[in-house]
């Protein structure tokens, strides 16, 4: 398989002697067992691809993991900078108690919306979860996506922010004994959670998940795999990855069992290897068809990669940051100064894929998202910056005490992770989370400028 070179480079870079000194989660092991995953799915061959990856996609994909590499390089080695005493600890100023607050009040009004929402829904009825419900709850949301009603309120975006920066910050306030706020982070998580599954959506489930792995191994200053990875964590996780690729899959799907082979066919030019249909003849394995249909939701993405950067004009579509900062357009649209071209761009990913009869889903590697905004080349140089700028945020959060440098630590790391399946800009979660605490950062900075001259007018004056 082609997959290989680009497989084994990312091992290459994981053996380096600059990548084997960086703590186990930060950005840089991050991107690249993020590779691994997407990489080693369409390695394992659970489902084979009519068309094979071409020579173009796969130097763009080892040119990328090289500009990666070398942006996080050029910021530093996240273990070298680190203080002993700042990794886990968190102080909260003045400034940070109300930003504390704004947070707190943010995920009570999601909590709240998300509860009525449930109920107006039927959750607590029971018929939600069974009967096609979140079938149901799926297919009408990606109704408004492509009739143009998508709308995504700004209030709303930032109480589900809130809600994720308290959830994020569970470990160090169970570290810290700061039992009233592991309350509140303990109800943001749910409140994540409820939102998810309101939208019969993974995403937001797995990031919180993710997030919650970086955060605890920050704060009780885990840095190495075995540190991290004990068997209760791999009981947790792995039945959290069961029920996400298997359980949820067929509860959004109840014929998903009966026709995986063809739902794969629709979703991508591809079919289930026979070798898997042999393996769920044996007693207690018949869900391993579904594991491969679900494994498909990461090899694919490089499948089409290939398809876009090889066979389409995506890199000559030049959007500028249209598509991956949709945060852009919902502002623009809220406001009316814009249309919503997220979605514009989206409709005519998908219309590409429509034509050659593809399902729609047009998730391909932030790479080919990149590519779209960036053209092929421009695509390589941003990595790199992305590279800087999320390394630059990891190795910040362990030097700094403040509540919203350890959310960017840990949101970064997650980012890093995720790119190999989808731009992280994409997921506006992350990118409404990055956006609201650089806002905030920007506004302390300005504050604390500002107070620093008055305070030296005061003492001229004197």
């Amino acid at each position: 398989m082609l997959i290989y070179p680009a497989f084994f480079f990312s091992v290459f870079l994981l053996t380096t002697r600059f990548v084997r000194s960086e703590p186990f989660l930060s950005p840089l092991r991050m991107y690249l067992y993020g590779a691994l995953l997407v990489e080693g799915m369409y390695a394992t061959g659970l489902v084979v691809y009519e068309n094979g990856l071409t020579i173009f996609a796969i130097v763009l994909l080892i040119c990328s993991k090289l500009a990666f590499y070398t942006g996080a390089r050029l910021v530093g080695n996240a273990s070298v900078r680190r203080r002993e005493f700042s990794a886990s600890v968190i102080h909260l100023d003045e400034t940070d108690r109300v930003f504390l607050f704004f947070l707190i009040g943010g995920s009570i009004l999601a909590g709240a919306f998300a509860f009525s929402e449930a109920i107006s829904v039927g959750v607590f009825s029971g018929g939600y979860f069974g009967g096609g419900g979140l079938a149901d709850a799926r297919g009408e949301m990606w109704s408004e996506i492509y009739s143009d009603k998508a709308t995504a309120s700004p209030m709303k975006s930032m109480m589900t922010v809130a809600s994720f920066c308290l959830a994020i910050l569970l470990p160090f306030f169970y570290r810290g004994r700061r039992f009233f706020l592991l309350f509140i982070s303990l109800y943001s998580c749910l409140v994540v959670v409820a939102e998810a599954l309101l939208s019969a959506g993974r995403f937001s489930l797995a990031l919180l998940i993710l997030c919650l792995i970086v955060s605890f191994s920050v704060a009780l200053q885990k840095t190495r795999l075995t540190e991290v990875v004990s068997w209760r964590v791999v009981l947790v996780v792995g039945g959290m990855i069961f029920y996400s690729l298997i359980v949820f899959p067929v509860q959004r799907n109840p014929e998903l069992p009966y026709a995986v082979a063809a739902y794969l066919s629709w979703l991508a030019d591809a079919e289930i290897a026979s070798w898997v249909y042999e393996i769920a003849e044996i007693p207690g394995l018949s869900w391993f068809p579904v594991l491969a249909y679900s494994s498909s939701y990461f090899s694919g993405s490089l499948d089409k990669l290939s398809f876009f950067v090889s066979y389409t004009e995506v890199g000559d579509w030049y959007t500028l940051g249209l598509y991956n900062l949709p945060i852009i357009s919902q502002i623009g649209s809220a406001l009316g100064f814009t249309d919503y071209y997220w979605v514009e761009i989206r409709q005519s990913i998908a219309g590409t894929m429509n034509y050659v009869g593809l399902a729609g889903n047009p998730w391909a590697t932030g790479l080919r998202d990149f590519v779209i905004d960036f053209g092929s080349f421009g695509a390589v140089v941003v990595i790199a910056l992305v590279g800087m700028a999320l390394q630059a945020c990891y190795v910040r959060s362990l030097n700094s005490m403040s509540i919203y440098w350890k959310i960017l630590g840990v949101v970064a790391s997650v980012a890093a992770f995720i790119m190999s399946f989808v731009s992280p800009l994409q997921i506006r979660l992350i990118a409404n989370t990055f956006v609201a605490l650089l806002l905030f950062i920007l506004v302390r900075w300005v504050v604390t400028l500002a107070t620093r001259r008055k305070s030296v007018g005061m003492i001229s004056n004197w």
